[in-house]
């Protein structure tokens, strides 16, 4: 993997086909993204990828040596540019499902450049059966999700901790809003992770750094270690190992606070019906970009 200026860039070998047909943009950063481009690399469909991160770029460097990623957070200029520069013709859109605003933006960007957008959801996790042996509270956003773990705190005095398994985005708002020194926080173990941490004064023995998904067994562990009295997740479907975190709780009986999807506000956002799975989708356009 070449790095060229703001493009991490392989050998041109596809330019051609570029010109003839046209790229694929994935727009990456999780494992449905990492899945996308591991099958349509091996079908010969010239592809750009673009992840927010290193560590996203490291994941698929160790899958596809020669691949074209860009890295770094993009505006709809910066995607418009980027659709552009590599003669772009139609975009699929991995990223993760709480990620609407990156959504939206890229849509923008490929509606004002009239081109072919997709938007992969992965699906739910969330069902009834799961919930049925767990004290389970659904938030609307992270600031609701707060106000019930309060709740719960203030009914466990100066004992537990309140588990974290949102990532690192949103730890301002945990830190304003809850005690500070009564956070776990479990993250990816990249620098921008643990620099976020320290700007919120989590202190090292609340952050875990860890690559996940992880299995009902570490889950308990972790939260007997760090004896969450509540834990906060997010819908991250199956994939995400959402299931496994709700059956930890329930088996440790610990409330869980699920903060539930948000709305997908595009008009014209092209939304794929819930039958079809990431499979369909990738198929569709190997037909659409032969490689003969």
């Amino acid at each position: 993997m070449q790095n060229n200026g703001p493009y991490r860039s392989s050998l041109e070998t596809q330019g051609q086909a570029r010109k003839e047909r046209g790229t694929v943009l994935i727009v990456a950063g999780t494992l449905d993204g990492r899945e996308a481009v591991k099958v349509l690399y091996a079908a010969g469909v010239p592809l750009i990828v673009s992840v927010a991160t290193e560590w996203a770029a490291a994941l698929l460097g160790e899958m596809v040596s020669d691949l074209n990623i860009h890295v770094g957070r993009l505006d709809e200029a910066g995607f418009m540019d980027l659709i552009t520069t590599y003669n772009v013709t139609n975009v699929l859109d991995c990223t993760h499902p709480y990620a609407v605003v990156v959504s939206q933006t890229l849509y923008r960007a490929t509606a004002a450049l009239n081109i072919g957008y997709t938007r992969y959801t992965r699906p739910s996790a969330v069902n009834p059966e799961l919930f049925d042996h767990v004290t389970a509270y659904f938030a609307a956003d992270t600031k609701e999700a707060c106000q019930f773990a309060q709740c719960l705190l203030a009914q466990r005095a100066e004992e537990g901790t309140v588990f974290l398994t949102t990532g690192s985005k949103d730890l301002p708002i945990y830190a304003r809003l809850l005690p500070v020194r009564r956070l776990i926080v479990r993250v990816l173990p990249v620098l921008a992770a643990i620099e976020q941490c320290n700007r919120c004064n989590i202190k090292p023995d609340q952050i875990i750094a860890m690559q996940g998904p992880f299995d009902v067994a570490m889950n308990k562990i972790l939260f007997s270690r760090y004896r969450a009295s509540v834990i906060i997740t997010k819908d991250g479907g199956a994939i995400g190992g959402f299931t496994e975190k709700v059956r930890a709780a329930a088996e440790l009986d610990i409330p869980i606070i699920v903060i539930e999807r948000p709305k997908e506000q595009s008009e014209r956002q092209r939304e794929r019906p819930a039958e079809d799975d990431l499979r369909t989708i990738l198929t569709e356009i190997i037909h659409a970009y032969p490689s003969n």
